[in-house]
């Protein structure tokens, strides 16, 4: 008779896959008459993953139903169990039991699927090198189950697929998609074979993340069952399952290029996109109006000081904040595109002076240089209006080629943000302002000025494939990937050309 200081981990592990046993053998011996066969697969398939949600929150939250109970006392008996078990031991030999209730119902759905074929149990501790095809005799109940091991653990998987998109990827990026692999991996298990996930695992991911609260990232030590909630309207929206699915399922599809797993367990799945409402525009172009009283506050025409902008004064602080708004208006370029810039990225001296929109030259990700261009035809050489370098900027940018800290970057003084983006530190100086000088609409900001230039090219009757050649833009065709494109003059003259609703420097001048 065992006792219970007899009862090691080993010594449940195989308890428990003597289990598994007898619940495979009830599930194989179960035969499926159905009169009308694919609304009965289905029901039998809703019921599975119903039992599988249930098994699954039982073991995360370590409270066991009492038909667990009964089998787990079933399973002791058996083997002469009666001793007085430790609170730790009893919750592993329950744990056991759901995760053998959670097999036999991944082979009841495999069977539904496929009559004949061989079924290989996907929880480790029923692999097959681990489990016997015969119940196990109380005598060899503590023989160490022996190991096995089917390429990379799914925690190891992701690492590597991880490490290998930091060459393309942006931090915020890598940080966002670590975030969401970090549910995948405390579903599957982090030491769990990859090679072992298959689709019925992926589907209850599928069903998990669209049950996931709206704010499951706050709590840190819940696990991802625990993360979910029955209330519809507290639960994330679709479009964000939908995007945590798909990177599940990029992950997946990169594992089978390297080779890891022939085929991937999501490849099929998905989620019901959500109805597309329309809405009021996000952003919006500025008006003539909204532009005069921008560049028309004390930034732009005399401060108080470099420390007291916000107050109208003698001194006008030519640097980052007065530069950004003006580049902006006069080429259309994206707040992240200029903030990022090298002086190596400004020829102001040049016949016809420009900037270039590039990732060449990019520093280090986390070293402040870094540069991210957002498509191929975001690479571009934008010229500056005439009004720029009248206004000064060529001045700046020889300056700040002679000053102490003259490193790579142009507006140094704007900081990376902590996720990994050149314009995350300067959006929120550029909203404090609007909101200084009374531009509230919440449909107006830095994009805005990228707007605002789009409809002043139109207005001038430039035509669409300069416009994308300024903007940045591609318009899908063929034929825009041959040739050399838009020459720099024509795109200097449409520069040149465009109507603005007001002159920047006009306002300037007459402050």
């Amino acid at each position: 008779m065992a006792t219970a200081e007899q009862l090691s981990k080993a010594r449940v592990r195989a308890l428990i896959n003597d289990c598994f046993q007898e619940l495979r053998s009830e599930a194989e011996g179960h035969s499926y008459v159905y009169s009308d066969p694919d609304r009965e697969r289905h029901e039998q398939r809703r019921m599975i993953d119903e039992q599988l949600v249930d098994l699954q929150q039982q073991i995360a939250g370590g409270r066991f139903k009492p038909e667990v109970e009964t089998i787990a006392k079933g399973v002791m008996a058996s083997h002469g169990i009666n001793a007085e078990l430790s609170r730790g031991v009893w919750r592993d030999i329950l744990e056991g039991v759901a995760r053998a209730l959670s097999e036999q119902a991944r082979l009841s759905e495999f069977r539904l699927r496929d009559r004949l074929a061989d079924y290989t149990p996907t929880d480790p501790i029923f692999a097959p090198s681990s489990q016997s095809t015969e119940a196990v005799a109380p005598e060899n109940l503590w023989e160490e189950p022996p190991q096995t091991s089917s390429g990379p653990t799914v925690k190891d998987a992701v690492a590597a697929f991880l490490a290998a998109k930091r060459k393309s990827w942006v931090g915020k990026t890598v940080s966002s998609r670590g975030s969401q692999l970090a549910l995948l991996i405390e579903h599957l298990g982090q030491d769990r074979p990859l090679s072992s996930v298959i689709s019925q695992d992926m589907r209850l991911y599928r069903d998990g993340i669209q049950r996931l609260r709206s704010r499951h990232h706050v709590g840190a030590s819940l696990t991802f069952i625990g993360r979910q909630t029955d209330c519809v309207e507290h639960r994330i929206h679709a479009k964000t399952a939908l995007i945590h699915l798909e990177t599940a399922k990029t992950f997946f599809r990169w594992a089978v290029s390297e080779g890891y797993i022939e085929r991937s367990p999501a490849a099929h799945l998905s989620v019901e996109k959500p109805k597309v409402q329309k809405a009021a525009k996000a952003r919006r172009p500025f008006t003539s109006d909204e532009l005069k009283r921008l560049f028309s506050c004390s930034f732009f025409t005399g401060c108080k000081s470099k420390g007291r902008r916000y107050l109208a004064g003698d001194v006008i602080v030519k640097d980052a904040q007065y530069w950004l708004p003006l580049l902006g208006i006069y080429t259309g370029a994206r707040m992240g595109e200029l903030v990022q810039l090298h002086l190596a990225d400004v020829q102001e001296d040049a016949p016809i002076p420009v900037i270039a929109v590039t990732d060449l030259g990019s520093g280090a990700i986390g070293s402040g240089t870094e540069k991210h261009v957002k498509s191929k035809a975001g690479v571009r050489t934008i010229p500056l209006h005439p009004d720029l370098i009248a206004l000064g900027f060529g001045d700046f940018v020889r300056q700040r080629r002679k000053g102490k800290q003259a490193a790579k970057r142009l507006f140094f003084e704007i900081p990376f943000g902590r996720d990994g983006q050149a314009s995350t530190a300067y959006s929120k100086r550029f909203a404090r302002l609007l909101d200084a000088v009374g531009l509230s609409d919440r449909a107006l900001v830095f994009h805005s000025f990228r707007h605002t230039v789009e409809d002043a090219l139109r207005n001038a009757k430039e035509p669409q494939y300069v416009i994308d050649r300024l903007i940045g833009h591609s318009d899908g065709s063929v034929s825009s990937s041959y040739g050399e494109g838009v020459s720099l003059e024509i795109a200097a003259q449409s520069i040149r050309g465009m109507k603005l609703p007001i002159s920047p420097r006009e306002v300037l001048a007459g402050a």
